[in-house]
């Protein structure tokens, strides 16, 4: 499979993974994205490095990137659904921000705490204005048109 389908699928799951022991099982962003984060890291270690050669190495990245993403409030996103967009927002971002620095990935990783709760948040800024605008814009007016077509 691609890497850049792993890192999306990766985001995607971990992402919602995330929001759901946050939002769901009421637990809390830091219990959840802390469960995520070290599940992925024992995970890659100890089972998908040895048994998944062609997997990513940098899928505990991927999954930190996510469940960062994942302790978004409920307010801003509404549904596991809704998270899985985040997570696909926060996977390409990740992708793209380490293609662009490809030649020296030290640069890309160094500080990874700050690098990854920044994807992290635009990926959940992204989603928030995204949202916004489309129910202030496209909702209004697929109403108003299907209140006109039933009168």
């Amino acid at each position: 499979m691609s890497p850049v389908y792993q890192i999306i699928i990766i985001s995607i799951i971990s992402g919602m993974l995330t929001y759901t022991i946050n939002v769901k099982l009421k637990k809390g962003g830091v219990f959840g994205s802390a469960l995520i984060v070290m599940v992925s890291g024992l995970l890659y270690k100890f089972y998908l490095e040895q048994h998944f050669p062609g997997i990513v190495a940098t899928f505990p990245a991927v999954a930190t990137t996510a469940s960062y993403a994942g302790m978004v409030s409920e307010k801003y996103v509404k549904n596991i659904w809704q998270m899985g967009i985040v997570g696909l927002i926060a996977g390409t971002l990740f992708f793209a921000g380490s293609t662009a620095f490809s030649d020296n990935s030290e640069a890309w990783f160094r500080g990874v705490g700050g690098t990854l709760g920044t994807i992290a948040a635009i990926a959940c800024f992204a989603f928030i204005s995204i949202n916004k605008l489309y129910t202030r814009y496209v909702i209004p007016k697929n109403s108003s048109c299907q209140n006109q077509a039933t009168q």
